[in-house]
């Protein structure tokens, strides 16, 4: 698989790595441990509020809003994948102080909102990389070019279909059920990590509530 982002490249070396995605989780499983994803929260944006999040009275108010819907989903021991765009501002200390009170543990797809001195304290709390790859579901911040979603190698008895679960747009969608868009303005939500797999593949479901 070769490298389908190459941005910040100067500031991280980042690893590439392909995980098993473990298929449809049991209820005895889900009491355990769960994963989760979702992209573009934009801690710390004031913009962001002025573009997409009206009901918000300002930073702390979003802020706050944010994390509480995070933790009432997400648990101590849960995996979270963010697909980017995590936080804005240039006060390290505050973002460190937001992200200690999150839960989970955060696999973290570098946006391109994502400096290199955010990267540098990411590294600390979070796993980082540029994209993911469970199975046939390929993670990244930007949609990927439809081309890298088939494999047309001479080797294939037939064409392979992937799938690609991407942030980055904060009000579009793209018509091709290969993608499915989880940026927090779109889905105001976490969203199971089994659940957008299963809608990817399943078009009649939808894991966003406006997809």
């Amino acid at each position: 698989m070769q490298n389908l982002y190459a941005g910040n490249s100067k500031a991280l070396s980042y690893k590439i790595l392909k995980l098993k995605s473990g298929g449809k989780q049991t209820n005895k499983e889900s009491k355990k441990t769960m994963k989760y994803i979702t992209s573009d929260t934009h801690f710390f944006h004031e913009n962001i509020i002025r573009f997409c999040r009206g009901e918000y009275s300002g930073i702390d108010d979003m802020n706050e809003s944010l994390i509480e819907a995070w933790n009432r989903t997400v648990s101590p021991n849960d995996t979270v994948y963010h697909l980017g765009d995590f936080a804005f501002g240039k006060d390290m200390n505050a973002i460190e102080r937001l992200i200690q009170r999150l839960n989970g543990k955060i696999m973290l797809i570098v946006g391109n909102h994502d400096t290199p001195a955010k990267l540098k304290l990411y590294q600390r709390y979070f796993q980082v990389a540029c994209f993911y790859q469970l199975d046939d579901v390929i993670l990244t911040h930007y949609p990927v070019h439809s081309s890298m979603l088939a494999d047309n190698s001479p080797r294939s008895a037939s064409a392979t279909e992937r799938y690609n679960i991407h942030g980055h747009c904060h009000g579009g969608i793209i018509e091709d059920s290969r993608y499915l868009n989880v940026n927090w303005d779109v889905c105001h939500r976490i969203i199971i990590l089994d659940e957008a797999i299963y809608s990817l593949k399943n078009p009649a479901m939808k894991a966003c509530p406006v997809i």
